[in-house]
């Protein structure tokens, strides 16, 4: 048993997919959130869009 536990923890293969795993799930988050602000900003614009023209046919 002390062998196998040895052995599972020595190892190493798969570790560099773990790795790339991980940077991937990095730059999605980063990408989430970049493109969730980006959104908030979007919609600020219309809305003021829609007061100005909602103004000029008043």
């Amino acid at each position: 048993m002390a062998r196998l536990i040895g052995q599972f923890l020595g190892n190493r293969q798969g570790t560099a997919a773990i790795e790339y795993g991980l940077i991937a799930t990095l730059i999605s988050i980063a990408i989430v959130v970049a493109v969730g602000g980006a959104a908030d900003q979007v919609v600020a614009l219309w809305d003021s869009n829609n007061s100005h023209i909602a103004e000029a046919f008043e």
